[in-house]
């Protein structure tokens, strides 16, 4: 495992918005909690390191569907992981972030050829994002307790996420705790 050099690496803080933090809301995540406390702490690290860091941001713009809403308070970044000036934000609206995005046009301006991913949700948008990252050749890390997901018919949330995780590990992602992504952002300390 080799460090990171943060000039060519950007962290992907995904869909951490309002939406998954809504009491006895339909995406509202049980580990969400815990998984946005260390997205926080990634980002900091990240940002101390000199690496690049992209929001992305899941919107819908139907005009039926309160999830997600473009502009509405659910839709909001949370105040934990916000932007900073010069931070972009990409908005999609399917569970790729490279999907009808920006985001590939972002990596290679800057020179990006690792990505960082860490956000919501661990068996959706996270691991699209994952999956097209290593299609395009990107070395990718998956931040494995930055990262939440939701039950799925009879499966807790808990095992979800695990599956997922071990999904990514087989398609070629590194699967770290967020302890060790920092070591490799920061080798010397």
């Amino acid at each position: 495992m080799s460090d990171l050099d943060p000039a060519r690496t950007a962290l992907l803080m995904i869909d951490l918005q309002e939406e998954y933090f809504l009491p006895g809301g339909p995406n509202e995540l049980p580990a969400g909690a815990p998984a946005l406390e260390r997205a926080a702490g990634l980002l900091r690290r990240a940002r101390k390191a000199g690496a690049h860091v992209i929001h992305v941001r899941h919107l819908s713009d139907h005009p039926l569907d309160e999830e997600f809403q473009a502009g509405s308070p659910r839709a909001q970044i949370r105040p934990e992981v916000a932007p900073l000036e010069g931070e972009p934000v990409v908005d999609k609206r399917m569970p790729s972030a490279f999907m009808g995005t920006e985001l590939e046009g972002l990596l290679r301006e800057r020179g990006c050829e690792t990505v960082i991913i860490a956000g919501f949700m661990t068996q959706m948008c996270c691991t699209a994002t994952a999956h097209e990252a290593i299609g395009r050749r990107y070395r990718t890390l998956f931040a494995s307790d930055a990262t939440a997901a939701q039950a799925y018919g009879p499966q807790p949330h808990d095992a979800v996420h695990e599956r997922a995780l071990e999904n990514q590990r087989r398609l070629g992602a590194q699967v770290l705790a967020t302890p060790e992504i920092e070591v490799l952002l920061s080798p010397s300390g």
